[in-house]
């Protein structure tokens, strides 16, 4: 260390009330150099960086600073420090507060208009040892003794107080050492056999920073990080294409920058189904660190992720409804109990278990497990269409259409979505609808028009059958059209006008207009008249044209033509044959002024 001041040797610092000790700076400079903390650059200027803010007297913010090492200053404002030994990517200059102010030695309270600068960080103490590597003894004395005075010491991101450490100097900078490990294992690309090496040493210099209790909160997680990172050193690497290899991989990917990337290397492993949980299962209590960084909450220290974290979570996602629990700790050697209750021999039915709605079990995502089955399953699509929450209703539609099943399965399926209570919205059925080839489709179409019944037991306006008025309205196919006017003409009355009662929708947009005025006017010389029956439970709720106690089908047509083509004068609820003679006799002259397709 070269030639030292006296004052090195003998400085004197208060550590505990009214008892003295003489501060050993030579022996914790010496353990600093032991443990090869780094030192910032010669050239480097001692500062006080902001680090946030605290409130003052009569209610007014202070902004607090703490003494670090200037490493550099860009021309946008944002710099780094080295404190202790932590190097800190610093902010740019708010316009209230300075980044950077001079150094000058002054402890400040918070007062109006002045900054604070307690030293009251372990990283403060840390940066004393620097000034006294470098050999400025005044300045680390100031530094080590103001730290030491402090009543409440902040730790590192912890609720751990550094005052626990007054008595030791040298078990201070210890547990300093030990951070600076902690948070170099952090880096990507971090020598953890290094890191490792290090903090093997510190276990046996100093065991009292380290326990096998869980009770003793802050030594008992040092020492479970230590046996982590020991065992992460010395596994072997993973077998390429493994699922090991392949949560590694994902770890090393941003999930919140890289979305895609991530969900894609999830994919892969969901994909594989029911033959991969009993690798995750396995994993699922893998101590090994990944390069993920958890960003601790609150006062909780960062940490890197577990690869169980990772495990456990893919798990999680594509077992569902198979775990009830509210909460699913990452780190869970009950799953290995419950991988040998569970039968996964029927990966179908494990699966379709898996979802929350068949199994009443959970509000999950539904999500997963639906692909997952869809891929590996597809013609189960059809006979889970009905029991799909309608909230999830739309994302399992797009797996169907992501899925390997063939465009006749897929509009099946897609059919029955639509049609069923709480069916798909519209606006999904146009998005879907050209994705599949138009001749399945329309032929697919045609034999459910054909099979239509001629009447219904339960009320008309929630006949699932009425919706293929609105997937005919896609088309512009002429045969299609005639088919479907040929069957609806053919329903009972009731049927019949809930068929026309979609063709004037309000998100039709125009689209196929002239050949729904052609439909509905086929049916303006159709008198048959609507009859209530009492207590028929077929007229029950909102049906087609419920607002008029008397309707014929023609007047019905006429109403929806005149909607459709905006003409003026809307019918009431109490008109007769008197007033609707003439109503249809106006809409059947703006029919006439246009050219419409032929259905007959």
């Amino acid at each position: 260390m070269g030639k030292i001041h006296f004052l090195f040797y003998v400085l004197i610092i208060p550590i505990l009330g009214k008892e003295k000790r003489p501060l050993d700076l030579p022996s914790l400079c010496e353990q600093a150099d032991r443990y090869e903390l780094p030192k910032p650059p010669g050239n480097s200027k001692l500062v006080l960086f902001h680090t946030g803010s605290v409130t003052g007297q009569n209610g007014s913010w202070s902004p607090i600073y703490d003494a670090a090492f200037l490493l550099k200053k860009n021309g946008d404002g944002t710099g780094s420090v080295m404190a202790g030994f932590a190097k800190i990517q610093t902010d740019v200059d708010d316009n209230e507060y300075p980044l950077i102010l001079p150094f000058d030695g002054t402890v400040k309270k918070a007062l109006p208009n002045e900054y604070v600068f307690r030293c009251d960080t372990m990283n403060c103490f840390a940066t004393a040892i620097q000034c006294a590597r470098r050999g400025n003894i005044e300045t680390a004395g100031t530094l080590a003794g103001q730290y030491l005075r402090q009543r409440l010491k902040g730790g590192f991101k912890t609720m751990e107080n550094g005052r626990l450490y007054d008595k030791n100097p040298s078990l201070l900078v210890a547990r300093i050492t030990f951070e600076y490990y902690y948070q170099y294992v952090l880096e990507e690309n971090a020598d953890l056999e290094r890191a490792l090496k290090f903090m093997e040493t510190l276990q046996r210099e100093f065991p009292e920073l380290f326990s096998k209790d869980p009770e003793n909160f802050f030594a008992h997680y040092r020492t479970l990080f230590v046996q982590d990172l020991r065992l992460t050193v010395e596994s072997p690497e993973p077998v390429k294409g493994s699922i090991e290899d392949k949560l590694f991989r994902i770890s090393k990917v941003d999930r919140y920058h890289e979305e895609e990337r991530y969900q894609e290397l999830e994919k892969q492993i969901h994909l594989k189904g029911v033959a991969v949980i009993p690798e995750l299962v396995r994993l699922s209590t893998s101590r090994k660190l990944t390069t993920v960084v958890i960003h601790g909450l609150n006062n909780s220290p960062d940490s890197r992720g577990r690869l169980a974290r990772i495990a456990t979570g893919i798990l999680s996602d594509m077992i569902g409804a198979h775990d009830t629990r509210t909460f699913r700790p990452y780190i869970d050697p009950t799953r290995k109990e419950w991988l040998n209750k569970v039968d996964l021999s029927d990966e179908k039915q494990f699966f379709i278990d898996a979802l929350s709605e068949t199994t009443g079990k959970g509000s999950h995502n539904d999500e997963i497990p639906l692909r997952i089955l869809l891929h590996r399953q597809p013609k189960a699509a059809i006979e889970l269409v009905d029991k799909v929450v309608y909230s999830q209703l739309s994302d399992f539609v797009s797996a169907v259409m992501e899925s390997k099943l063939d465009d006749e399965g897929k509009f099946q399926t897609l059919l029955k979505a639509f049609i069923r209570t709480k069916g798909l919205h519209l606006k999904s059925l146009r998005y879907h609808l050209p994705r599949l080839n138009s001749t399945t489709v329309k032929k697919r179409l045609l034999s459910e028009i054909t099979s239509l019944p001629n009447d219904v037991n339960g009320p008309y306006c929630k006949a699932k059958e009425t919706k293929l008025s609105l997937l005919v309205m896609q088309f512009d196919d002429l045969a299609l059209w005639r088919n479907h006017q040929a069957k609806v003409k053919t329903l009972s009355i009731g049927l019949r006008m809930e068929l026309l009662t979609h063709l004037n929708h309000p998100e039709s947009g125009g689209k196929n207009q002239k050949l729904r005025l052609a439909f509905l006017a086929s049916f303006l010389s159709d008198t048959e008249v609507r009859t209530i029956k009492q207590n028929d439970k077929r007229w029950e709720g909102p049906h087609a044209g419920f607002t008029y106690d008397t309707l014929s089908v023609q007047n019905f047509a006429a109403e929806k033509i005149a909607s459709i083509l905006e003409l003026p004068g809307e019918p009431a609820d109490h008109w007769t044959e008197k007033q609707w003679k003439p109503f249809r006799q106006k809409v059947q002259t703006a029919l006439s002024k246009l050219t419409l397709p032929d259905l007959s």
